[in-house]
């Protein structure tokens, strides 16, 4: 598992955040920034840059996810919100 700060380099990017939560900065081997998050029980099984297929990315941890995360607060990607009214009795 990464720390925060913590770099590695790696032909597959995909393949080093498997199993790892948090927020992550990729750098492509041309120079491309990507802000990542990840979530241990989801993933994709492999990024390689079809420029560069045999050089290096640039993977940083730059934050740990919020507990709501963890907790199952986020859905498909983004928010769960509730319905106006929700849980209210007029």
């Amino acid at each position: 598992m990464l720390q925060n700060g913590q770099k590695q380099n790696t032909i597959d990017p995909a393949k080093t955040l498997q199993g790892e939560a948090g927020v992550f900065e990729l750098i492509s081997p041309g120079g491309e920034h990507f802000k990542v998050e990840c979530r241990s029980q989801a993933s994709i099984c492999s990024l390689v840059s079809t420029e560069y297929p045999t050089q290096n990315w640039e993977v940083t941890k730059i934050a740990d996810l919020p507990q709501s995360v963890h907790a199952g607060e986020f859905e498909e990607g983004r928010p769960r919100t509730r319905a106006a009214g929700a849980g209210s009795r007029s």
